[in-house]
């Protein structure tokens, strides 16, 4: 089944790489973006899915390793396709319940720095679940 069949909430334009148009998920990571999405009821307004590595360089803050390159993952840590989402938060009501349905449902995160939401599913590579805080 293709990721866009699975994603029936998300467009390829929010999910796929802004430089490139290009994407490719690690297994489970659509499945349980889906389930996200159904459990909180309400949109996600996607700010950063899928990058390319190019993509990726171009960004002050990203980590070389970051879980959203789908294109060169890190092998060596199991990463086979983009395992994560950057969301834009609308209010705090509405960061409170996406933080308390991930954490719910398995999803690893953090706050990014003006207030939007880093999510992803490391442990479907293997790595703890785990959250924390940028000041």
């Amino acid at each position: 089944m293709k990721a866009l069949d699975v994603l029936k909430n998300f467009t390829k334009d929010e999910l796929a790489c802004p430089l490139t148009g290009g994407m490719r998920f690690h297994d489970g990571f659509p499945e349980a973006l889906q389930l996200l999405r159904d459990t909180i009821g309400a949109p996600i307004y996607v700010s950063s899915c899928c990058r390319s590595m190019a993509y990726n360089n171009t960004l002050t803050l990203a980590s070389v390793r970051s879980l959203h390159v789908y294109d060169y993952p890190d092998t060596e840590r199991g990463h086979k396709g983009t395992l994560a989402i950057d969301i834009r938060v609308v209010d705090h009501v509405y960061r409170h319940e996406l933080i308390k349905c991930a954490t719910m449902l398995g999803w690893s995160g953090y706050v990014i720095p003006g207030g939007n939401v880093h999510l992803d599913r490391r442990d479907l590579i293997g790595e703890p679940t785990i959250w924390w805080h940028y000041r």
